[in-house]
């Protein structure tokens, strides 16, 4: 009688020792499997965050493009005007120029939101030692990473979306759009 009961008592336990058995591998696998799917989610969701707003770059340059074939000829207030209309909250654009291809550099024309001569010229330094520009000399074909943080002048972060070159006779022309962090999240 002893053994049968010793028989009863070392199969629950053998069943009992199963279960926790199994019990700990669903709690370790589980995790593990949420946490994968989760890193997917977030790498496809990154993905498309930054596909979007190199677009909007891309759609903005296009949107620009005329005015900036008519530089010559328009005022500057148009070409503000149209600038403002295409900035929206958090984000920034800049029009650059580099005159001539053998020129060294890129000039400031304008940016929305409007901003001091000052501001340009220190933000232009700021980019020329994160080798922004650099990138895209001496063509002028290549386009930036469009992922680049920066400190604006004002002190805020923001994150370099895209760099679009646009060619117009001898000039290179690029527009810069930036978006803040909080914007872009």
């Amino acid at each position: 009688m002893e053994s049968s009961i010793r028989a009863r008592l070392d199969t629950w336990t053998q069943a009992l020792a199963i279960k926790i058995i199994l019990l700990a591998a669903v709690f370790l696998v589980v995790p593990i499997i949420f946490y994968r799917l989760f890193q997917i989610a977030d790498a496809q969701q990154t993905e498309l965050v930054a596909r979007t707003v190199e677009q909007k770059g891309t759609l903005v340059a296009t949107m620009l493009r005329p005015h900036l074939e008519r530089f010559q000829e328009q005022s500057t207030d148009e070409l503000q005007t149209v600038l403002n209309g295409v900035a929206t909250d958090g984000s920034s654009i800049k029009i650059l120029v580099r005159p001539e291809e053998s020129a060294p550099s890129f000039l400031y024309v304008m940016s929305a939101p409007v901003v001091s001569a000052d501001y340009l010229a220190e933000e232009q330094r700021r980019l020329d030692e994160l080798g922004v520009f650099d990138r895209l000399a001496p063509t002028c074909d290549g386009r930036a990473d469009p992922t680049v943080r920066f400190t604006n002048p004002a002190g805020q972060p923001e994150v370099l979306t895209s760099m679009t070159p646009i060619h117009v006779g001898q000039s290179c022309w690029v527009v810069i759009t930036s978006q803040s962090t909080q914007a872009l999240l």
